[in-house]
């Protein structure tokens, strides 16, 4: 049953906001505004967005209106827009309400520096991406329509490779159009022979064209197999060149790309330098939360002597959380760590040398698996 609508989604309400004076920033005069529009499937004040989610709603394309996720980019505009676009569709009298509607903004998703939209902009959108795809698997429909060109061409082909029906309206149309699927086949032999290369892409996300080429075991760029090439840019940044995923490569890792603890628990660019405690941060002011530590040092150090910790920073104590357990969650770039006893609760941040959530996810089971042990 498809019950899930991902929406790219970019700023052409702006122009109908300014139209009707309202200014950027108010979100309830806007959502007042379009809600006293009429026919949201032609009339184009109500913007790409909003007509071609109409479209797909009248024509059937989805059985029920359980999810929409609206993807905004990394700007005021955007995240205005966004807001906007998820009142409206939690509440309007057109009958295109959804029970639950999630805005996520694409990080670096915007034209302020295009070092950053090439190398870090396109791939976050690929990794929102990819990560619903695989969450709703044979229940989401894409609709490209609105965003910035790379923005829909990397939504169309994302939706290709992982069999997910995508729509368009283009702008002439009275309605959105399916771009039917390409015959897409991804070999994972190119992953098999390149895993270490795209653990280091997918852990550090950018990194210097020297040091990538010495790990890689190649004398220059030039070396490197052509098949692994088609999914790395390199990029010129203040006289120093770097090398990352490309989109392309991004889409291919989420698609084909399967990484164990065995791949990256002996991985010499994770591994922490630091002993044991020189990993560990308390502020003075802890004091209950220094005698917690004192008294479960033994299950502190257990996290701390796992070679890819980097650092465990101690944020908080609740003397009225009680239990006995052992809590670990990736929370976007790191983990949080509850460790629960029945003189209360420490609240840990764990930072690795790793800022990607699938690697951590790994890192955090292995954490996970040895503290069970240990309740």
């Amino acid at each position: 049953m498809r019950n899930t609508l991902v929406c790219t989604t970019g700023a052409s309400l702006i122009g109908t906001f300014k139209k009707y004076s309202v200014n950027r920033g108010d979100v309830k005069s806007a959502i007042n505004l379009l809600r006293s529009l009429t026919e949201p499937l032609e009339n184009r004040e109500f913007g790409a967005e909003i007509n071609s989610t109409a479209s797909l709603i009248e024509r059937g394309y989805l059985d029920s209106l359980q999810n929409l996720y609206l993807i905004v980019s990394d700007t005021n505009d955007g995240i205005f827009v966004g807001k906007v676009l998820k009142s409206f569709f939690e509440e309007n009298p057109f009958g295109y309400e959804f029970n639950r509607v999630t805005v996520k903004v694409v990080e670096h998703l915007n034209d302020m520096d295009i070092h950053k939209f090439r190398l870090n902009g396109l791939r976050n959108l690929v990794r929102e991406m990819a990560k619903l795809a695989k969450e709703h698997s044979d229940s989401m429909v894409i609709n490209a329509t609105g965003g910035y060109k790379a923005q829909i061409a990397f939504a169309v082909l994302l939706g290709q490779v992982f069999k997910i029906p995508v729509f368009y309206r283009f702008e002439g149309f009275n309605h959105v159009i399916e771009l039917l699927p390409l015959p897409v086949e991804l070999s994972n032999e190119i992953f098999k022979n390149y895993k270490k290369v795209f653990l280091l892409l997918e852990c550090r996300d950018v990194v210097e064209e020297d040091e990538f080429l010495k790990f890689a075991g190649v004398r220059n760029f030039a070396s490197l197999g052509n098949d692994v090439k088609l999914f790395i840019d390199r990029e010129n940044i203040d006289g120093v060149r770097y090398v990352a995923l490309n989109p392309l490569g991004e889409i291919y890792v989420e698609k084909v790309g399967k990484f164990e603890w065995e791949d990256i628990e002996n991985c010499e660019f994770l591994i922490s330098p630091k002993n044991a405690w020189e990993k560990f941060t308390v502020s003075d002011s802890e004091e209950h939360a220094k005698k917690l530590i004192q008294k479960y040092k033994r299950i502190i150090e257990f996290v701390l002597r796992n070679p890819l910790v980097d650092e465990v920073i101690v944020q908080g104590y609740s003397k009225n959380h009680t239990g006995n357990s052992r809590e670990i969650k990736v929370v976007g770039k790191w983990m949080e760590f509850d460790l629960i006893t029945k003189h209360g609760t420490l609240h840990m941040k764990i930072l690795t040398k790793c800022q990607n959530e699938r690697i951590l996810e790994i890192i955090a089971r292995n954490l996970k698996s040895g503290l069970e042990a240990r309740v």
